[in-house]
């Protein structure tokens, strides 16, 4: 297929005494346990992020402590209103990193907010959120007493739902005892992987020793000790390269993000269960750039370069359907439906998009739709088989598709012909040529009339 580059086609409850950043008010495994944000965010950002999120938690404490009940709608009015407090006090570059980050913190709480009013407005929703609880990111709401009887990620003892209340975490799955919810020390993977500055690793993790820990667990705390008891064996997740204890680290086993895209290693490790969570909930999406973060690995590995081509294809093919009705009216780009980004880009790749690809299964899928698009524009639909292209540099009469294998297409106008006339022709577009020439005769009849 021809090598194109750039194809663009027109087309409410308390908060447990917590911060609204989900941090634990002086305990420090809340910022340690956070993940790689990406280069952007210097530790400047990092700071003056942090001021913002202690100032609003001191002002919530405060309130609370001269009043009782302090909801959740309370609490985010607090934050608004000192967020714009603070933003009038701003003077000066208005692209100021304080200035972005008090804006990103009054835009995130305004829309809770809003969000929170509108179920409140809702009888059934103001119920539901009522029974909900909201601490270190998560958003816990009571669960059923009938059905399978769960494992409590707080106290690691069974949930008996029938005498029992237990409650789920709406964003990544956590469950626990309503009476142990109060106890949760895990920040919410869900709330961590929907924050737009949130990266997922991509650099494989050097093992370090306990003592850059002080020899604590790095979720809860707990003394680690390599020979002492089995409480205090560290487990090391090979995701972030720190130690966590039993009770933090089940020895879940999953993919590596940054061993398949540098290694192209698609081994199990083991990784802790805040780690098993943020790696479930991102594995749909496309935030991995192949070209970007290792641009040789299509090199060495045939079934990428494949299903890049494939996807250059996609893209070439989406200028016809997005032309014709026929198609259009066949929603003919649903059949990529499960794979939306497949149609938007050719660089971008989820974790189960590079799973399926090297076990088999992507490929093969791809191809059949490749299939069915071919047949609509090759054969079935007069309106897309109009659009095709015969060389202009052979006498050859067969019509041709950029989408194509051995075709040259003119990036300027996308006209497209044999790869080996474009070659042979000095890689020259004759049509290019001729708009060109014809648009110098036009100033030229200007300048003499």
């Amino acid at each position: 297929m021809a090598q194109i580059a750039d194809i663009v086609c027109s087309e409410g409850s308390e908060n447990n005494g917590r911060d609204l950043a989900g941090n634990v008010k002086d305990t420090p495994n809340a910022a340690s346990n956070t993940e790689n944000i990406g280069t952007g965010q210097n530790n400047a950002d990092i700071e003056i992020d942090n001021l913002i999120n202690r100032e609003v938690d001191e002002i919530i404490s405060h309130e609370k402590g001269k009043k009782d009940g302090v909801t959740r709608c309370a609490e985010l009015e607090l934050a608004v209103a000192h967020c714009k407090k603070r933003l009038r006090k701003i003077s000066g570059n208005e692209r100021s990193v304080e200035r972005m980050q008090l804006m990103e913190k009054l835009v995130q709480c305004q829309l809770e907010l809003d969000a929170l009013k509108e179920d409140l407005s809702d009888p059934v929703k103001k119920i539901q959120a009522l029974r909900a609880v909201t601490t270190m990111g998560h958003h816990f709401s009571l669960q059923s007493a009938t059905g399978r009887n769960p494992y409590c990620e707080v106290c690691l003892s069974t949930i008996w739902r029938l005498i029992q209340r237990y409650r789920r975490c709406n964003n990544c799955g956590l469950r626990s005892h309503d009476k142990c919810v109060q106890h949760v020390l895990r920040y919410c993977a869900g709330t961590k992987a929907s924050d737009v500055l949130f990266r997922p690793r991509t650099e494989i993790c050097e093992e370090r020793g306990l003592d850059v820990q002080n020899y604590k667990c790095a979720e809860c705390h707990h003394s680690l000790q390599f020979d002492g008891a089995t409480d205090n064996e560290p487990r090391l997740c090979d995701y972030n390269g720190h130690y966590y204890c039993p009770r933090c680290h089940w020895n879940d086993e999953w993919f590596i993000p940054a061993r398949i895209v540098h290694n192209w290693d698609f081994g199990k490790y083991k990784v802790c269960r805040a780690t098993k969570q943020l790696l479930v909930i991102i594995e749909k999406r496309p935030i991995f750039n192949i070209l970007k973060l290792n641009p040789g690995l299509m090199n060495y590995v045939d079934q990428l370069a494949k299903i890049n081509k494939l996807r250059q294809s996609i893209l070439l093919m989406k200028c016809y359907f997005i032309c014709c009705k026929v198609a259009r009216k066949q929603r003919i780009l649903q059949n990529l439906r499960h794979r939306q980004h497949f149609v938007e880009n050719s660089d971008m790749y989820s974790l189960m998009d590079l799973i399926d690809l090297y076990q088999g299964r992507l490929l093969p899928d791809i191809e059949g739709i490749i299939r069915i698009y071919t047949e609509h524009i090759t054969k079935d639909c007069l309106i897309c088989k109009g659009k095709g292209f015969i060389c202009e540099l052979c006498d050859d009469a067969t019509v041709i598709f950029p989408f194509f294998e051995n075709v040259a297409v003119c990036r300027n106008c996308l006209a497209t012909f044999h790869e080996e006339c474009f070659n042979r022709k000095s890689k020259h577009c004759p049509r290019c040529l001729r708009r060109k020439s014809r648009t110098n005769s036009m100033f030229l009849v200007d300048d003499m009339t």
